[in-house]
């Protein structure tokens, strides 16, 4: 299904290339892993098991230039997805964020930073884990559309701003 070098997308780690497609042995049998490398992190290397089709569903294509623009420039009808259950919102944003559903995704990260500022009004804060998923909602989205347009990720906003 996929091969060396190429890049996906791998859960909520974001963008990765194949580095390689080897038998590795953890345990008593060798098997065969897919060995990924995260583009914007470079520290991390994640070991994918062919055999587990869980795993294997995380990793999902990059969008090409067209579905990335028509994402972009839909992104002002999304609406935020806020969930007022604090264990079901997290649930739920942990669930859309590891199976790339990008336009839930957008919906999420809309949701989180309106909360956010509605309560930096009031003196307050987002929860933190209210703000990770925020954080890794921004760092998905922002770079998918870095590594799809050949742009530095400081740029994306201004580049998003340019289709609304």
């Amino acid at each position: 299904m996929w091969s060396k070098g190429d890049t996906v997308v791998y859960g909520s780690n974001g963008i990765c290339r194949i580095e390689d497609i080897r038998d590795e042995q953890f345990g008593n049998e060798a098997k065969k892993y897919y060995i990924l490398k995260p583009l914007f992190d470079e520290k991390n290397t994640y070991f994918v098991p062919s055999f587990n089709a869980a795993l294997m569903d995380k990793m999902r294509s990059v969008l090409s230039k067209d579905d990335m623009m028509l994402l972009i420039k839909k992104m002002s009808e999304i609406s935020p997805e806020w969930i007022d259950n604090d264990k079901l919102r997290l649930e739920t944003y942990r669930s859309v964020l590891e199976n790339g559903e990008r336009e839930r995704t957008v919906a999420v990260l809309k949701a989180l930073y309106e909360r956010r500022e509605t309560l930096l009004k009031s003196g307050k804060k987002l929860r933190t884990t209210d703000e990770i998923y925020l954080n890794t909602a921004k760092k998905l989205i922002e770079n998918e559309i870095a590594f799809v347009f050949e742009i530095e990720r400081e740029k994306v906003q201004s580049f998003i701003e340019q289709y609304q």
